[in-house]
């Protein structure tokens, strides 16, 4: 894991250069590591987390090349990884890891093509299933818990308008999914105004 992610750091300092062959590279090498280290455990959630964020970079790194094929099936690679990781949070009960993480499958979803209303549904009616325990935090967790996937959602502008109109149609007959999305989409607009003013 170590080495994945040396690899997976230089690759992203390739990114931010613009040199996106040698990140490309580097990319894919920290994704091989990763995948030795989770065959010699298969329950290991960091080398699952760091190939997910090696993945997710790979894929924005297709899309810039316009390789729309490539970056499909990447982002579908990150899926199935991010569904692993999810499996592995729920059988060791960090129902904490889990709001972020079925909010970056959905995008995943989104990225992949993968994106239509039965498979949205299903997989938001997971994240609220495993994250029940949320109704029994206090309201100034469950704040924080919504600011943070509201910020990930606004940084990779996952709920551009287009989207945020699908997903409220999708849940439309779906009473607590439509107040948990209002809520989020709520605060990306609010984290959109306020950076307005920064501007």
């Amino acid at each position: 894991n170590n080495k994945g992610n040396a690899l997976r750091i230089l690759g992203e300092i390739y990114m931010r250069k613009g040199d996106i062959d040698n990140a490309i590279s580097n990319l894919e090498n920290a994704i091989q590591s990763y995948d030795k280290a989770i065959q010699l455990n298969p329950n290991y959630a960091n080398a699952f987390n760091n190939k997910g964020a090696a993945l997710w970079n790979l894929g924005k790194l297709y899309m810039r090349k316009g390789d729309i094929d490539k970056a499909k099936e990447t982002f579908s690679l990150a899926y199935e990884n991010e569904l692993m990781l999810i499996g592995i949070y729920q059988s060791n009960k960090q129902y904490n890891e889990l709001p972020s993480r079925y909010i970056i499958l959905l995008y995943y979803l989104k990225k992949s093509g993968q994106f239509e209303k039965g498979r949205f549904v299903k997989h938001a009616g997971e994240f609220l299933d495993s994250f029940a325990v949320f109704e029994t935090l206090s309201d100034e967790l469950k704040d924080q818990i919504y600011s943070k996937i509201a910020s990930l959602l606004a940084s990779e502008n996952i709920f551009d308008e287009l989207t945020t109109k699908w997903v409220m149609e999708a849940v439309k007959d779906h009473p607590v999914l439509k107040n948990r999305f209002s809520k989020l989409i709520e605060k990306i607009k609010a984290l959109g105004d306020e950076s307005k003013k920064d501007v």
